[in-house]
C-alpha cells in the first residue's frame, strides 16, 4: 500500500509476507509532488493491526516506511519478524513524525535500526511499548537506531535488543 498524499486509517488488519525492493515493504507513506501544485503531506493512523514478516530487502522500513513532513500513528499494534536495509519494523525520515502508543515490536532486523530507524530530522514519541529481541546487523540500534532526529521514549520495555556497535 503507498499513501501519496492521502489520509488513512487502518484498524483490525494484518499485513504479512508484503515486500518492497525499496521502502516500505507493507506500507508507504510519502508526500505527493507535483511541479504545478503545492505538495500535500500524508496521514495514517493504524491500529489494533499486525505487521509480519514483511521486508524491504534495498531499503527503509520492513513494514512500514514514513517520509516527508508525513505523520503516522501506530497504536497497540504487533510488529514482528520484519526486515529492512535500515528500520527492520519502521523507518521514519525526511521531517516525518510518528506516534507508536502501546505496540510489540518483536525480532525484526535491519543493518541499522532493527526495530525503529529515525533520521533526516525525523521525530517520534514510543510510549507503552514493548522492543524486544530486534536486531541490528550494522552501526547500531538493534531495537532504535537515532540519527540526526528526535525521539521522545515514555514507559518502555526494552529486551534482548542486540547490535554489534553502537547500542542494542
Amino acid at each position: 500500500m503507498a499513501l501519496l498524499g492521502a489520509h488513512a486509517r487502518i484498524f483490525g488488519s494484518t499485513f504479512k509476507g508484503c515486500s518492497a525492493a525499496k521502502s516500505g515493504g507493507a506500507v508507504s507513506v510519502l508526500q505527493y509532488v507535483r511541479s504545478e501544485l503545492p505538495p500535500v503531506a500524508s496521514t495514517l493512523h493504524v491500529s489494533w493491526c499486525v505487521f509480519r514478516q514483511n521486508s524491504a530487502a534495498a531499503g527503509s522500513g520492513g513494514a512500514v516506511s514514513i517520509r516527508a513532513p508525513s505523520v503516522s500513528e501506530f497504536v497497540l499494534s504487533a510488529f514482528t519478524q520484519n526486515s529492512a536495509a535500515m528500520g527492520g519494523a519502521l523507518a521514519v525520515s525526511e521531517k516525518a513524525s510518528a506516534s507508536i502508543s502501546g505496540c510489540v515490536l518483536d525480532r525484526n532486523r535491519a543493518a541499522s535500526g532493527g526495530g525503529v530507524a529515525l533520521r533526516a530530522q525525523a521525530s517520534a514519541t514510543i510510549r507503552g511499548s514493548k522492543l524486544r529481541q530486534n536486531s541490528a546487523s550494522g552501526v547500531g540500534g538493534g531495537g532504535v537506531q537515532v540519527s540526526n532526529a528526535t525521539v521522545e521514549f515514555i514507559a518502555n520495555s526494552f529486551t534482548g535488543n542486540s547490535a554489534p556497535a553502537g547500542g542494542g
